[in-house]
């Protein structure tokens, strides 16, 4: 397994873990709790993005990238899981509710993960700025 594709998959299913985690919680407490419905279609393509970004990330061949995209990667596991893990609940558990606002620490993750994907590629590539112009190899 690569280096990248660990890394990728260990901060994933922290990530995952922690939010499945506060979900559990906040549904088995006596507060009730906003949701989101999703449909089958968002779902399939949330799992198809999902892989595909991976993927992409374990590719690129940079440990802090994976690292980042990990946390991206995870809080959309977090978020596709609950809806399999908690038939009952009707969507996606939003346990934190802020005004008019409500969501989950899968929200939170992916949010936070695309912006460290995008400011790490950045510095990656001003890093690698020579090697930009190089044909693509994918290593095997």
């Amino acid at each position: 397994m690569r280096p990248t594709a660990l890394v990728l998959a260990i901060t994933a299913s922290s990530v995952a873990a922690i939010d499945l985690t506060q979900k559990t919680l906040a549904l088995s407490g006596p507060e009730a709790v906003v949701g989101h419905e999703r449909s089958v279609g968002y779902v399939v393509a949330g799992i198809g993005a999902t892989v595909v970004w991976a993927a992409a990330i374990v590719l690129v061949g940079s440990l802090p990238i994976a690292f980042a995209g990990g946390i991206a990667v995870g809080g959309a596991i977090g978020n596709l899981s609950s809806l399999l893990l908690f038939p009952s609940f009707r969507g996606v558990p939003d346990p934190l509710v802020v005004g008019r606002l409500a969501f989950n620490l899968g929200d939170v993750a992916v949010v936070i993960g695309l912006c460290l994907v995008v400011s790490t590629t950045i510095v990656v590539a001003v890093q690698n700025h020579a090697r930009l112009r190089e044909p693509v190899r994918v290593r095997s």
